[in-house]
């Protein structure tokens, strides 16, 4: 990835989870406020010093969890604190939610990215009362040992004992469910590309049926995978999904691959995906370890057959909210016991130089809708350069209390210069200091994880395989026009 970046300079990185292999954070879940700073040193190890380079330099890593995040044989791992880390220092880990959806808009197009929770799959094991133990570093041979039944309990994040524990991946699938489908329909009106970013392939597990529904009705473009450790690239027209392209991208870490990979790299075990984006196509390459290109895949648009701008539909979106002017659909219904306490005072001002051969737009609005039981208390004055409007919840016991003052001045100087669909050539220059998007910040904390930067963030992303433990489904997005995150 590193290597690859120089040249397609990526705009985001897609994970479809396992990012922390073999069982996830090495913490409990529902950790107490004094103990939320203990899986630092594994993002340390595992994230921040792994993936750094040019090219993926400020890049945000956008993703979802998978079953080893949970535990693999249990639920009772730091699940919740991967959330968490969305809001830690650095500010390029985005994963806000179990479910959540990311905007993108562009000059002429705009992209929606829905990343969901598909562990329901997989709840016999993730349920199960014996949890895996591993012997040293040789992890494939283990032993069983029942504690799972002990301490079983994730607080306000997630279950609160083993017997709850089936129902409350059945409730969180079931509201999201119904969450997706309603994006999906208003999302056919608002942007030219639909794509799911989630665990499990479409056809690994008994949803299928499920898939193959929304693709048809919403015109879904492509589905992003992971979970099984190799290279796939499904055309439309060719897999399970019909019209719809999918992608697994297993490939990223995790300990082994489905099949012995060659020296030279000409196999489809260790890689990633380098996609790039426009209004007219998606280009999917396949990368492989050693840097070959095994293919390169083609995908157009497909059209919904279900939406409000005039297609044939017999339901409408189960409720409507509006916030800050932006109307979006309904809030899913929050899982087990979970709630929200969010207290902020913000003084700012702001203002704008921005050079560029192009017209942009440097307000940027997110909406994003999930499942929180996160507490916030922060108190900031800023001055920033920048409008960001984001409404944010997410799945996490953390709290966390802030106090912080920056100053931001921000100056954009950009040049972009587009020959084909897949040349993009940006130079930019930007400094600032508030929470919201940022190079470079100044905080204050009474906790060792501070209260900063949500989308758009300036640390680097490399290697997608150099370290046992890395995350497991990476894509690269190559973004062919200027764009901005809401």
């Amino acid at each position: 990835m590193s290597h690859r970046s120089k040249v397609s300079r990526p705009r985001f990185v897609l994970n479809a989870g396992d990012m922390f292999y073999w069982g996830g954070i090495e913490a409990h879940c529902g950790l107490s406020t004094l103990k939320v700073t203990d899986p630092k040193e594994q993002f340390t190890k595992v994230f921040e010093q792994v993936y750094t380079g040019e090219g993926l330099a400020g890049v945000p890593w956008l993703g979802t969890l998978g079953n080893h995040d949970f535990g693999e044989r249990s639920y009772t791992n730091g699940w919740d604190q991967i959330i968490a880390y969305t809001w830690g220092p650095g500010g390029r880990w985005v994963t806000p939610a179990l479910y959540w959806r990311q905007r993108i808009h562009h000059a002429d197009f705009v992209a929606d990215f829905f990343f969901v929770d598909t562990n329901f799959n997989d709840v016999n094991k993730l349920c199960s009362s014996a949890r895996l133990q591993t012997n040293g570093q040789n992890l494939h041979a283990h032993s069983y040992k029942a504690d799972n039944i002990q301490d079983a309990n994730c607080g306000v994040a997630g279950p609160t004992s083993l017997s709850e524990c089936v129902s409350w991946f059945h409730d969180l699938w079931s509201a999201q469910l119904a969450w997706l489908e309603d994006e999906l329909y208003a999302s056919t009106a608002k942007a030219n590309w639909q794509v799911v970013v989630t665990h499990y392939p479409p056809e690994q597990g008994w949803q299928l049926a499920t898939w193959r529904r929304l693709s048809a009705m919403y015109g879904i473009d492509l589905f992003v995978t992971g979970h099984r450790h190799q290279q796939e690239v499904h055309p439309a027209g060719t897999g399970p999904l019909g019209d719809t392209a999918h992608v697994v991208s297993g490939g990223g870490g995790g300990i082994t691959s489905e099949k012995v990979p060659s020296v030279s790299g000409h196999d489809d075990q260790y890689g990633f995906m380098d996609i790039s984006l426009s209004r007219q196509q998606l280009k999917i390459k396949a990368i492989s370890h050693g840097g070959v290109i095994r293919s390169v895949t083609m995908v157009k648009p497909r059209k919904a057959t279900h939406g409000p701008n005039g297609i044939t539909s017999t339901r409408t979106p189960r409720s409507t909210t509006k916030t800050n002017g932006i109307t979006s659909t309904r809030t899913p219904t929050p899982t087990t016991k979970t709630s929200s306490t969010t207290s902020v005072t913000r003084t700012s001002t702001s203002t704008t130089s921005f050079t560029s051969t192009s017209t942009s737009t440097t307000s940027v609005t997110s909406t994003r809708t999930s499942t929180t039981s996160a507490t916030f208390t922060s108190t900031s004055t800023s001055t920033s350069t920048t409008s960001f409007t984001s409404t944010r919840t997410s799945t996490t016991s953390a709290t966390f209390t802030s106090t912080s003052t920056s100053t931001s001045t921000t100056s954009f100087t950009s040049t972009t210069t587009s020959t084909t669909s897949a040349t993009f050539t940006s130079t930019s220059t930007s400094t600032s200091t508030t929470s919201f998007t940022s190079t470079t910040k100044t905080s204050s904390t009474t906790t060792s994880i501070t209260t900063t930067s949500i989308t758009t963030t300036t640390t680097s992303i490399s290697d997608a395989f150099a370290r046992r433990g890395a995350a497991s489904a990476l894509v690269m997005l190559c973004l062919l026009r200027p764009w901005l995150f809401s």
